[in-house]
């Protein structure tokens, strides 16, 4: 046995460990048949999804791992049990020690990073010792990672890791969410804090969206470094797919990439774009300084400043527009009315939600949506002054060729 050579680098066997695409359609293409037509039974896929449809969606499940940057294979045990079951899940998370028992060696800017795509090693050691294995080796060799781009050069070899589908993202998101204490002085979990954000994102409730959201990224403000976008879109994707909602990240649509494309069972549909406020460095940005009220899970704000209110006004306008110009909607619609949320982040206090009814058929804006309102997809909102001018906020949009519909 001191005699053996390990092959998991070695890109000759770079399939063995799944199944490829040409596998899948060889010896299972009668059971995804089969397969398609009873999720279409039970109204998971409409009558009128393809077999090439079907496809597309195994993929953003379960491929995606990689040995040597080129070859992408499925999980095989979530295949197979996809097709015995006839139902998407996470099977491979579900059927073994989840990420949480290694949480020791995570703190909360792997786990963004994790999400973000953002890690790259120089060594894939295999599991020996536990105490002295890096947390990227670790991530890897336990599947939670993948290998996306091999960069080598005469004097050192580096490995760009990611993410291989919606299974883990999923695994991460939950993973995390149900950690413990997983910042200094904070007590109880992500879940059992925030969990009400899912709530208030499908009831298009603007203020509390932002007002969670934005104590969360209070707490990451002690363990990450200056605040980036991808940063931004990883903790609010960890908030919505933490609860095994469908969340998919930087998703290609239209002729672009949104942020995060948001399905949930519940019939809530929504595309996400979101835009980081560059201020002046001599702006002073308010922070949470009060401390929370008896009783109260969660601390008070103080009242953005003028200047960091209209720059977020301003972001919000930048990320409608970018939603509408690149047919990010069009292309996520499916049935009835389509959600359009835009989120403005500045720093690591201030951020800005606003939601957007988007009716494709009509070619019509009807926006923006009331916090009380409760949401009904075959419901037409109500339309009054259609010819009011469109607010600040709208200015960038008004260069489209949407009509706009302002209410309220």
């Amino acid at each position: 046995m001191n005699s053996i050579i390990d092959i998991s680098m070695d890109p000759k066997f770079s399939e063995i460990c799944g199944f490829t695409d040409e596998e899948i359609l060889t010896n299972f293409h009668g059971h995804i048949l089969q397969a398609l037509s009873k999720m279409q039974d039970k109204k998971i896929f409409e009558k009128d999804t393809t077999y090439s449809d079907f496809m597309k969606e195994l993929e953003f499940w379960y491929n995606g791992y990689s040995w040597d940057e080129e070859t992408k294979v499925y999980n095989p045990f979530s295949v197979i049990n996809c097709l015995y079951n006839n139902q998407f899940s996470h099977y491979w998370y579900d059927s073994g020690t989840s990420l949480a028992a290694y949480k020791h060696r995570l703190n909360p800017e792997t786990y963004v990073n994790i999400i973000s795509n953002n890690i790259n090693t120089g060594e894939l050691a295999p599991i020996g010792d536990l105490k002295a294995l890096k947390s990227e080796s670790f991530l890897f060799q336990t599947g939670y990672l993948t290998i996306s781009k091999i960069q080598i050069s005469r004097r050192f070899i580096n490995y760009i890791l990611k993410c291989p589908n919606n299974e883990i993202s999923y695994a991460i998101a939950k993973d995390f969410g149900n950690l413990d204490s997983p910042f200094a002085g904070f007590q109880g979990s992500i879940n059992e804090k925030y969990g009400s954000f899912v709530d208030a994102f499908e009831a298009s409730d603007d203020e509390e969206c932002a007002r969670l959201f934005s104590s969360l990224l209070d707490k990451f403000s002690l363990h990450m470094h200056s605040p980036a976008e991808n940063v931004y879109q990883a903790i609010l994707y960890i908030l919505l797919n933490s609860r095994g909602f469908r969340a998919s990240f930087e998703q290609p649509l239209g002729d672009g990439r949104v942020d995060i494309v948001y399905d949930s069972p519940s019939g809530i549909k929504a595309v996400i774009e979101i835009k980081r406020v560059r201020l002046s460095i001599s702006e002073k940005v308010p922070r949470l300084t009060e401390a929370p009220p008896s009783g109260s899970a969660l601390p008070g704000f103080q009242e953005h400043s003028e200047q960091v209110r209209n720059c977020l006004e301003n972001s919000i306008a930048d990320a409608v527009s970018q939603i509408l110009s690149k047919k990010y909607v069009r292309a996520f619609y499916l049935e009835g009315q389509t959600r359009a949320c835009a989120v403005a982040v500045n720093g690591w206090t201030d951020s800005m939600f606003r939601f957007y009814n988007v009716d494709w058929n009509s070619r019509t804006i009807l926006a923006p949506i009331q916090k009380e309102q409760t949401w009904n997809g075959d419901a037409e909102p109500e339309l009054r002054d259609q010819n009011r001018p469109v607010q600040t906020a709208w200015a960038s949009v008004c260069a489209t060729s949407i009509d706009v519909y302002v209410h309220g």
